[in-house]
């Protein structure tokens, strides 16, 4: 996919005007015969056409053609003069499809109506147009801007290195009357066509984001494991009647890349990746998809076993809002203490491996949710503890860590962060049931989220998970994290592996 650069959101369009200029000027003669119908066409040699690999030429094969003495003619006849030529080829493997015009660009004091000009157009032997320029064959999509009218005189697709060859033929319709309107008038045209590149409609089966994305329902309907009509209902935590398996996020599912995620107690998602052991938790909005640590393979090189969990404070100070930042204060000046613990672990596990990641933006969403006498209570806490409508946006820029600053704020070192509170809801934990068993993030270990919770009795707080999504004082070291990382776009995993503890899908190393 990638060879053919940009197919993302929508297909690149480029547009070429092929050097046709037709003109045709009719005099009237004795009343009833027409005297010089002259078609010139002006442009010779190549022009061609680029966008990434997508790469169109077209070559004039024809000098010019000069038709003196004309008057109105059979299709017949019009079939047999002598056509203007024109050849276009695909010179990449992509598929290519294509538009061809023929647009009118009359000008001058008395213009002859499309309507009494004829076309015929051949793709190799096969006459693929043959009628008047009537407004039926009209595109309202003009190529030319100041063009009067286009008529489409046909369209197609071009396989990655296939040619076309194609013969136009213009005359004058056999039923055009000697009208004043005719007299002496003039009609000019051009040809021009569209190209945009085709993508495939099969997709590698091997790439991680289409082997989740096909096992996804919508979280807002009725599925498998999901009773309520209503769809999930993340008060509640997951279970086998509120969501088991892989579900796409309503409000992405037309996005090109939309967003899927693994919820409950499902044992289908397990990856290794820098010879570390991961679950999938969710997909990006680009089609990579965000892992969370899961400790080291066994023996076999599986994935059966969680490691000891890496032990932080959230931050050593508590006694200013400023502490539930991942960086802070607001300006993203200082390192947290959990900054600073993750940011060691990348740089001693998988600095070797960053080419492997995407820069996707980590939330620690400081959004102000509500404010009651000197609390503050933050986005998360509103999500996720009030209205239980968990988001994977993140409102401010200020608190979308990355590393470039071009998707967010550039304050990160390495790709690589925590969890949020939002992606602890999707993946099943609630802020009322203990759910040991009923999520894959419940690995009997206390450990930190990005989110900021509250800022309470003088206190900064950030969400933590154990069971249950809870929160707790910054300082607290005796928590535990796991890092997360997101694989980029196109990721692909070895074949045969199936996601599971003993065969969990291995990353493909190039």
């Amino acid at each position: 996919m990638e060879e053919f650069g940009e197919s993302k959101k929508k297909s690149k369009n480029k547009r070429v005007i092929i050097g046709l200029l037709a003109v045709l000027a009719v005099v009237l003669v004795a009343g009833t015969s027409f005297a010089l119908w002259q078609l010139t066409l002006t442009q010779t040699g190549t022009n061609v056409i680029t966008t990434g690999c997508l790469n169109l030429t077209l070559t004039d094969d024809t000098d010019a053609i000069n038709l003196t003495d004309a008057t109105p003619i059979t299709d017949e006849d019009g079939r047999g003069l002598t056509p203007y030529t024109f050849t276009l080829t695909n010179i990449c493997t992509a598929e290519t499809a294509y538009v061809i015009n023929l647009e009118t660009v009359s000008s001058g004091t008395k213009i002859l109506a499309d309507q009494y000009v004829k076309a015929s157009l051949l793709k190799g032997t096969e006459e693929v147009f043959i009628d008047k320029l009537v407004e039926s064959h009209q595109n309202l999509d003009k190529v030319i801007t100041e063009a009067n009218a286009a008529y489409i005189l046909t369209s197609g697709k071009l396989e990655g290195n296939e040619t076309l060859q194609f013969s136009l033929r213009l005359w004058m319709s056999e039923d055009t009357e000697a009208l004043d309107e005719v007299m002496e008038a003039v009609w000019q045209g051009k040809i021009t066509i569209t190209a945009s590149y085709v993508p495939p409609n099969v997709e590698n089966e091997n790439e991680l984001y289409n082997i989740i994305k096909k096992q996804a329902f919508l979280d807002n309907v009725a599925s498998e494991f999901v009773t309520s009509e209503t769809g999930i209902n993340f008060e509640e935590a997951s279970s086998d009647t509120n969501g088991k398996g892989v579900y796409t996020i309503a409000g992405t599912k037309d996005y090109e890349y939309p967003v899927h995620y693994f919820r409950g107690k499902v044992t289908n998602n397990n990856v290794k990746f820098a010879n570390l052991c991961w679950k999938i938790v969710r997909t990006t909005e680009t089609g990579g998809v965000k892992l969370v640590y899961n400790g080291e393979p066994d023996e076999n090189g599986g994935c059966t076993n969680m490691a000891e969990m890496l032990k932080s404070s959230f931050n050593e100070n508590s006694d200013l809002d400023d502490y539930v930042g991942y960086m802070y204060p607001s300006t993203n000046e200082n390192n947290s203490s959990i900054k600073t613990a993750i940011d060691a672990w990348y740089q001693n596990n998988m600095t070797d491996y960053t080419q492997y990641l995407e820069d996707t933006v980590w939330c620690n969403d400081r959004s102000v949710y509500k404010t009651e006498n000197l609390e503050v209570y933050y986005g998360a806490y509103g999500r996720n503890m009030d209205t239980y409508k968990p988001s994977i946006e993140c409102p401010n820029t200020n608190d979308k860590f990355t590393v470039s600053s071009e998707v967010g704020n550039g304050k990160l070192t390495y790709p690589v962060a925590l969890l949020t509170a939002d992606e602890a809801a999707l993946a099943g934990q609630a802020d009322s049931i203990y759910s040991f068993e009923e999520s894959y993030l419940s690995v009997g270990y206390l450990e930190w989220l990005l989110s900021p919770s509250s800022f309470y009795n003088g206190f900064a707080f950030v969400f933590n998970l154990f069971g249950i999504l809870d929160d707790d004082d910054v300082r607290n070291d005796t928590t535990g994290f796991r890092p997360s990382v997101s694989l980029a776009p196109g990721t692909l995993i070895t074949a045969g592996t199936d996601g599971s503890e003993n065969s969990p899908f291995e990353v493909f190393i190039s």
